[in-house]
């Protein structure tokens, strides 16, 4: 299953450490830089079973989520961190996301930043 770089923010760390961290415990060799007031390009919502019982993507029962998202260059380079969260990293052309399998909401991601 693939899915997008992310995580959560702890407790006293700012958006921009956050990103910094997961980059770091997910790539080596990314080379981004992350401004220290990075702003987001969307913010999604992904919510529990709707009253008519129908679910959106990336249904967590327990929550209303709530995701910034950014979007930032990588270096060619990339790649998994050693001991990280991802097994594997792969670039891929936009509209290839259709033909690979995607964490619940990545999808829905993608095609709203359209870039």
């Amino acid at each position: 299953m693939w899915c997008h770089l992310g995580g959560r923010v702890w407790r006293g760390e700012t958006i921009a450490e956050a990103i910094r961290r997961h980059l770091n415990e997910t790539l080596s060799g990314a080379e981004v830089h992350v401004p220290d007031e990075p702003q987001p390009q969307l913010v999604m919502q992904w919510f529990p079973e709707r009253r008519d019982g129908l679910t959106h993507s990336g249904v967590d029962p327990r929550k209303h989520a709530v995701a910034l998202c950014f979007v930032l260059p990588v270096a060619p380079a990339a790649c998994v961190s050693d001991g990280g969260e991802g097994l594997k990293f792969r670039w891929f052309a936009a509209g290839d996301e259709k033909r690979v399998p995607l964490w619940r909401g990545t999808d829905s991601m993608i095609d709203a930043l359209a870039l």
